[in-house]
Order: C-alpha cells, then sequence, then structure tokens
C-alpha cells in the first residue's frame, strides 16, 4: 500500500464502522445490507431528479459521483469497476474509501484555513471531507468552520474511531460479509418486507435512540467535545456531553441543534459558579439542559482533554459544560 495510504489507513477503519460496521454482525443483517443497498441502488435515479444527488451504496457509504471521480483520478486502480460493485464487493468499497481520502487529502488538504487547523486535527478535517467534501468550497473554508452535519459526524468519529480499533472488530473485518450461504433466501425475504415495514420502523424509534440523535446533532458552536457518557436504567436513558469553553464567553448563546428552541435559565443548587443550567426543548417534546461543571467533581482522567487544559479547568480559566439530553420517560 502507497505510504500516503498507510498515514490515513485509521480514518479508513473508524470511517468503515461510522458508515457501515453494523452491517454484518448476524446473518440476518447481512441479508437486510443486501436488500437495503439494492433498493437505493433502483431509487437513485427518481432521487437525483427532485434532490439534486443520489443515494450511496455499500459499507463505506459511496456515491456514484464520488466513485467516478476516483476513476478519473486513479484510472488503474479501479479501471472497469462500476460504482454498483461497492454494494457488494467489501474490499472494492474498503479500497474505494482509503483513495477517496487519500484523493481529499492532496485536493484539500494544504488549503485548510487557519480556523480549521487550530480546531480540528487531520483526522477530523478528512473526515468532514468524506462526509461532505462538496462543502469545502462554498462553506467550510470561507467560514473557516464546519457546519452542524459535518460537526455531529466528526463528533462521533473518535467513538468510532476507538470501536475500529477493537481486535475483535478487525477480525469482523476480516470474515464478515463473505459468505453467500443461505443469503439468497434472506434477501428475497427481506426484499419482500422491506417497503411495508419501512414506515413503521420510521414512526417506531424509541425514546432513547431519539435522544442519542439529538445528543450527537447538537453542538456548542466553535468547541470540540471532549466527554460523552450515557446513563441507562429501568425508565430509561440519557446522553450527555461534556464540552470545555472560554468562561464567561457566552456559551449558551452557542447551543445550536435541529429544531432546539432554547428556553430560561434554573437553579440547580450547590455552590457557585455552578448553581444554574439553562433548559431546551425539540420539535418532537424531547429536552435538553446545559450546565457549568464543577471540576473537582469529575473524573478528568476520563475526558480527551491534555494534562495543561486539567490545570486551566482546576484554576477556572476556562468551563467545563454538560449537556444532557433525554426523551420520553427517560
Amino acid at each position: 500500500m502507497e505510504p500516503k495510504l498507510v498515514l490515513i489507513l485509521r480514518v479508513v477503519l473508524a470511517i468503515l464502522y461510522q458508515e457501515g460496521g453494523d452491517r454484518a454482525e448476524s446473518a440476518l443483517q447481512e441479508s437486510a445490507s443486501w436488500g437495503y443497498d439494492a433498493f437505493r441502488y433502483v431509487t437513485t435515479r427518481p432521487r437525483e431528479v427532485t434532490d439534486g444527488y443520489g443515494n450511496s451504496l455499500g459499507t463505506t457509504n459511496m456515491r456514484e459521483e464520488t466513485f467516478n471521480k476516483l476513476k478519473e483520478k486513479y484510472p488503474e486502480e479501479f479501471a472497469g469497476k462500476q460504482w454498483a460493485l461497492v454494494a457488494d464487493d467489501d474490499s472494492l468499497a474498503v479500497k474505494a474509501a482509503a483513495f477517496n481520502l487519500k484523493r481529499i487529502q492532496e485536493e484539500w488538504g494544504g488549503k485548510a484555513p487557519d480556523g480549521l487547523q487550530e480546531n480540528y486535527t487531520r483526522d477530523k478535517y478528512l473526515a468532514a471531507g468524506y462526509n461532505s467534501e462538496t462543502k469545502f468550497l462554498d462553506t467550510y473554508i470561507p467560514n473557516e468552520e464546519f457546519g452542524p452535519a459535518a460537526k455531529g459526524y466528526i463528533n462521533r468519529f473518535d467513538i468510532s474511531r476507538q470501536i475500529a480499533s477493537d481486535d475483535r472488530w478487525c477480525i469482523y473485518m476480516q470474515v464478515g460479509r463473505k459468505s453467500n450461504s443461505g443469503r439468497w433466501l434472506g434477501n428475497l425475504l427481506f426484499i419482500v418486507v422491506i417497503l411495508g415495514v419501512a414506515s413503521y420502523c420510521y414512526a417506531r424509534e424509541t425514546p432513547n435512540s431519539v435522544a442519542r440523535r439529538h445528543a450527537e446533532q447538537t453542538v456548542i458552536i466553535g468547541h470540540e467535545r471532549v466527554y460523552f457518557e450515557s446513563n441507562c436504567g429501568n425508565a430509561g436513558c440519557s446522553y450527555e456531553y461534556m464540552y470545555l469553553v472560554g468562561t464567561g464567553d457566552g456559551w449558551v448563546d452557542k447551543i445550536s441543534g435541529p429544531g432546539l428552541t432554547m428556553g430560561g435559565r434554573f437553579s440547580l443548587g450547590g455552590p457557585e459558579p455552578y448553581n444554574w443550567g439553562i433548559k431546551g426543548k425539540f420539535d418532537d417534546g424531547c429536552h435538553m439542559t446545559a450546565s457549568p461543571q464543577d471540576p473537582t467533581s469529575k473524573d478528568l482522567t476520563k475526558w480527551d482533554i491534555d494534562p495543561a487544559d486539567v490545570q486551566r479547568l482546576r484554576a477556572g480559566d476556562i468551563t467545563a459544560v454538560r449537556l444532557g439530553f433525554v426523551c420520553g420517560e427517560g
């Protein structure tokens, strides 16, 4: 493998998990994956007419336009290969993802403005490009900042990279999605029921899954997440993220998420200056709370921060902010 591809191998693994890590952990998922891609393939042309872009296919979720760019830039690597093959050829899908990251690095790596270089690592910059490369020119570079969708994607990136580095998952990548035994019957059954159950599945989203989605999509603009935690009990689950912000920099006004309306301030009790919070409510009725946290009550060894920031946090030069999300009775 070329040196540049070796350098981004960890990004490939993280994206592979983030885009398709749940496609083949069982025979049913494998069959469902094939049927899902088949459905997306036959509906991509109608979507191009209505939305201006088509569907993505395969375990690395690649669009036809992107695959064709790879064929044009690396003809010797993808000669005779068609986009539809990524749906059923995992080796081609992974190879295309690796070369797409290589292409993004070559085309956009040297164009990152100071704002993006200061706030994001190279790996996260590449991941944002994989998620929505088309916005580099008209949004990301002029604004020197990623949009909400890209931020949500790269905020999940560290978790995906950690899971992808697990030995058990690597073994799954070597042996998974390769066997065809019993596959065609599963495919047939899946195709028969896919249209009938699709609307039901969307309507039956659990409160926990909705809360998790809100947690992933809501950000404090201009700041990175440093810790994630989920708390589950008999009543359901809540999800929370920690951010580091400048003390007194108006972080409340920077909280942003799809369908989120910020509410009023409320008292939490306890010592100053951590005895207050602010409420938010989503269009679907889910709730968010945000509050500054006392660093002396937290195990900062679990947080993704360097020792210098730990000292600044202890000294009060920066503030830790908790965002919590609950839907239903969770």
